[in-house]
């Protein structure tokens, strides 16, 4: 069964979740959540089935499917960044660096 257009406008206009993941109270709201991000970056899907459709491959969420396109990032970069930068850098480059990754947060 395919949703309405007003089922897909209500998604759009509901109330925004917080951005950050930890903030998510419910598998509800973090559902909603992931299906907000999709529904930025997909386009010309008809149903949710197409929407979790990536690649050929039917994921069970939208929190798979985000991830499966590269939505999720995690902080491994920062932390390799910082590291590569402490086996030559010196620590007044080290402070600058920390800084700049803080400001850029």
């Amino acid at each position: 069964m395919r949703p309405s257009l007003a089922t897909w406008l209500l998604l759009l206009v509901a109330p925004p979740v917080l951005l950050a993941e930890e903030s998510v109270d419910n598998k509800r709201d973090s559902e909603r959540h992931y299906l907000r991000m999709l529904l930025m970056i997909v386009k010309g899907t008809q149903d949710y089935e197409q929407l979790r459709t990536y690649n050929g491959k039917l994921y069970h969420t939208f929190k798979e499917d985000c991830n499966a396109r590269g939505l999720l990032g995690n902080d491994q970069e920062w932390y390799d960044a910082f590291n590569e930068a402490a086996a030559w850098g010196t620590s007044s480059q080290l402070r600058q660096l920390f800084v700049t990754m803080l400001l850029f947060l």
